[in-house]
């Protein structure tokens, strides 16, 4: 939601923060109810259904 900010004040942004080509792909995916659906931690999924 808001990691750019946070990244940027620890000094990691240039490998975290944002979606782009050669950062660590971390993501959080929520169904509708706001539950985590999924989680892509360095570009591996896990499904929590």
């Amino acid at each position: 939601m808001a990691i750019l900010n946070p990244a940027k004040a620890i000094e990691v942004d240039n490998i975290k923060g944002s979606i782009e080509v050669g950062k660590d792909a971390n993501l959080i995916i929520f169904d509708e109810d706001i539950k985590v659906s999924k989680a892509m931690i360095k570009g591996k999924i896990k499904d929590f259904k």
